[in-house]
């Protein structure tokens, strides 16, 4: 007997965020909006009568004025005394190039994002766009130890931004 592998119950939210790993792969802007936008209609396609919550990517290009150096705790655990920009030099170097390019390909990358947005609700789906992301500023204290990765503070703030946009009437 052919056992069903397929989840039958469909979700009632669908939760989508890009995020800084993507920001710092090697794909240009325009291959990340081409793979999120055709995920994003699958996801819709497989799932037509869920809510889809779609947050932009993170303000990656405030990262690099955020720099601070941990504490002498640290220093005498690693020998060496760390910085944010030495995690992030290993995380993302990206971050570092011309602040110009790094704010033109997180620009880019969220205008297709929005327009993958746009052509969902065009095709049907109930979008919910979660723009307070975009004019987040971020405070040292919402990265996590490495400097890059949302801390919980820095969690609960898209948290916030999530319930905010969920708020508002579709």
């Amino acid at each position: 007997q052919e056992e069903k592998t397929k989840i039958q119950k469909k979700p009632e939210f669908i939760f989508v965020m890009l995020g800084g790993n993507d920001f710092c792969s090697d794909f240009t802007p325009d291959e990340i909006v081409k793979t999120y936008k055709d995920q994003t209609a699958a996801i819709h396609q497989d799932s037509p009568d869920a809510k889809i919550i779609i947050a932009p990517a993170p303000p990656i290009d405030q990262l690099a004025a955020i720099d601070f150096t941990y504490g002498p705790t640290l220093t005498q655990v690693t020998g060496e005394e760390l910085t944010c920009r030495k995690f992030r030099e290993k995380l993302c170097k990206r971050i570092y190039d011309d602040p110009a390019a790094v704010k033109e390909r997180i620009t880019a990358i969220n205008t297709g994002i929005q327009a993958a947005a746009s052509s969902l609700t065009a095709a049907g789906a109930k979008v919910v766009f979660v723009d307070s992301m975009l004019s987040w500023q971020i405070k040292p204290e919402e990265l996590a130890v490495d400097c890059f990765h949302p801390s919980a503070l820095g969690q609960q703030t898209i948290g916030n931004f999530v319930k905010a946009a969920l708020a508002k009437p579709l």
